[in-house]
């Protein structure tokens, strides 16, 4: 019997997913799948029917301080990856297990998972790497892609109950509890670009290279998977789980939306288990489920929060803090109000608000509003610097377009992002 579980993170329209990889993993293996739910059920639907046990946000309050900020500040992609390393400890505190193994929930598991369970006798860590093999067909991703996204895969991470381990989850959860962010530009990709420091930090890191664990379209070019029935297999050896990134159960023809290198067409080997793949999670209700709101997205008033406005709030760090609770729209001095209110006398009725989406939309035209005709370097700076002078809350929020400014710009980025 395996002593191995396993953990995920959804938002609740992911819900048939998570059925899926429950069963698959159920079919094999004997341990407990364990499903974080980064998001509310709000009565769509009913936990004690799934085969997996819900752990829901609120159970991890504990482990995170200011929950509502952690849910605020980010998108539900950066807030269901930052979740990681807080539901891993929590169920290694609350039910004291010796090994667990986190799946991104678009994974269906093919076969037992014992080696894997032998391997965390021996390792704190395991982790795959996206690629195994140089590509260099002009595709994407290429290996500068990889580069960008990280070097390790991380809807794949098993660990055992060490000290290293518990010293990895301290320091992963440090780092994402305000930088799990898709800031390629800053170096950050949310949760997987801080796992290229873990091999050097601890000795007993495992770097699985075995061809069988997490076959995804990454991998493809040195990945050739053959089917037999309802058994697969790869390079002529068990597949253990195949990972279905970017995968579109309604089109599954691209494969993945992160990919231009293979289609069904061109790589036929892989249509049964993608075929295979899609009948499962049509067949638990995606076409229900798909469209569930996210409890997140919106204000206590309805509006929805824009990712940008996330952004602001997150690189206001200890200023955000005079807001109190984000998500409340009414309440004296909230962030809400803050968004909605005019930038200044100078400015005209424009709102912070307003700005944002011009930020978001057209720098240009942001350029423009604010009639800043720079002839230097030094000039675009001074002019900065008196701008941002009329209200320290507009620095912030001028700097955050780092996130969406594209290269070519990044030189109007850097002016803006000029401090006193």
């Amino acid at each position: 019997m395996s002593d191995l579980s396993i953990c995920a993170v959804i938002s609740k329209n992911y819900l048939p997913y998570a059925r899926v990889l429950t069963e698959s993993f159920l079919r094999y293996n004997e341990g407990e799948v364990y499903v974080l739910l980064v998001d509310k059920v709000d009565g769509y639907f009913k936990p004690e029917d799934e085969k997996f046990q819900l752990v829901e946000l609120e159970d991890l309050r504990g482990l995170i301080p200011d929950l509502e900020k952690l849910c605020f500040q980010y998108t539900i992609l950066e807030l269901s990856t930052a979740a990681k390393p807080f539901i891993l400890d929590y169920l290694f505190k609350k039910y004291g297990m010796k090994k667990l193994v986190y799946f991104d929930t678009d994974i269906l598991v093919t076969g037992r998972l014992d080696e894997l369970s032998r391997l965390l006798d021996n390792h704190s860590i395991v982790i795959t790497p996206h690629l195994t093999a140089p590509i260099e067909d002009g595709f994407v991703p290429g290996e500068q892609e990889i580069l960008q996204a990280g070097t390790y895969n991380l809807g794949f991470i098993a660990v055992s109950d060490t000290e290293n381990t518990r010293a990895h989850l301290k320091w992963w959860q440090d780092r994402l509890y305000e930088r799990c962010i898709v800031a390629i530009e800053k170096g950050l990709f949310v949760d997987q670009k801080w796992i290229d420091l873990v091999p050097g930090f601890y000795d007993d890191v495992l770097i699985l290279r075995e061809p069988g664990y997490n076959i995804a379209y990454w991998n493809f070019h040195c990945r050739l998977v053959s089917t037999d029935g309802d058994r697969f297999s790869v390079n002529g050896r068990p597949a253990y789980f195949f990972h279905f990134s970017g995968f579109d159960p309604e089109n599954p023809g691209p494969i993945s939306k992160h990919q231009n290198r293979f289609t069904l067409d061109n790589l036929k080997s892989v249509r049964p288990i993608m075929e295979f793949y899609r009948d499962r999670v049509l067949e638990k209700g995606w076409r229900q489920t798909k469209n569930w709101p996210y409890f997140y997205g919106h204000f206590d008033n309805g509006a929805k929060i824009p990712d940008l406005a996330r952004r602001l709030y997150l690189e206001m760090g200890g200023a955000a803090t005079m807001f109190g609770n984000p998500f409340e729209a009414s309440s004296k001095n909230s962030f809400f109000g803050w968004l909605h209110a005019a930038v200044d006398e100078g400015l005209s009725a424009m709102t912070r608000i307003e700005v944002l989406s011009r930020v978001q939309n057209n720098i240009f035209s942001l350029t423009e509003r604010f009639n800043l005709a720079f002839e230097s370097e030094l000039k675009e700076r001074e002019s900065a610097r008196a701008l941002v002078a009329k209200d320290r809350q507009i620095e912030a929020l001028l700097d955050s377009m780092s996130w969406k400014v594209t290269a070519p710009l990044r030189s109007f980025s850097n002016m803006i992002r000029n401090k006193k």
